[in-house]
Formats: C-alpha cells, sequence, structure tokens
C-alpha cells in the first residue's frame, strides 16, 4: 500500500464519517421543530384545560345568582302584592320556605 493509497482511504473514510454526521444533524434539524410545537401544544392544552374548569364554575354560579334573583325578584312580589292588598299570605309563606330551603341547604356555598 503506497502513501497514496493510504491518504485516499483516510479522506474516503473522513468523508463517510462527515456524510453521516451530516446526516444525523439534518434529521435532527427536521425533527426539532415537531419536538418544540409538541412541548407548546401540550403547554397550550393543559393551560386550556385550566381555563375550561374556571369557566365551568363561573357558569354554575351564574346559573346559582340566576336562581338567587329569581327567589328575590318572586319574595318581592309577594312583600309589594302584600302591602298594596293585604293579601298574598300563602305566596309569601312558599317565599320564606323556599328562602329557608336554599340558605340551610345551600348557604354555605351561595357564591
Amino acid at each position: 500500500m503506497t502513501i497514496d493509497a493510504l491518504a485516499a482511504g483516510i479522506i474516503t473514510l473522513g468523508s463517510l464519517c462527515t456524510a453521516i454526521v451530516a446526516v444525523g444533524k439534518l434529521i435532527n434539524l427536521a425533527s426539532k421543530p415537531n419536538k418544540d410545537q409538541n412541548i407548546r401544544l401540550t403547554k397550550l392544552e393543559d393551560r386550556m384545560a385550566k381555563c375550561e374548569s374556571k369557566l365551568l364554575n363561573d357558569n354554575q354560579s351564574m346559573i346559582e345568582q340566576q336562581e338567587i334573583n329569581s327567589l328575590t325578584l318572586k319574595s318581592l312580589h309577594a312583600l309589594l302584592s302584600h302591602a298594596l292588598d293585604g293579601n298574598n299570605n300563602s305566596e309569601m309563606e312558599r317565599c320564606k320556605e323556599e328562602i329557608q330551603e336554599r340558605v340551610f341547604k345551600d348557604g354555605g356555598s351561595i357564591r
């Protein structure tokens, strides 16, 4: 084996190693945006789940507030009617019972 053949072999081996490293880096570069995107999507999905949970809690709170407002208006109507004509004792009694039930049943959880 001559020096020229040895040099050609070393150059060929070096070129082959360089080509393998270059292909590996290309594969890594091609997959990096997918990895970054997957991490970002996972974070966004977690954040969205937390926001959805909060929205559901807020929606439930709004429904409870609507029910309380309805009960308040019903009670106010009974009081006004009673004050004007002295009637509606049974309606006032029903409203009183609804309010008592609501306070004793859901008193601690009313938002």
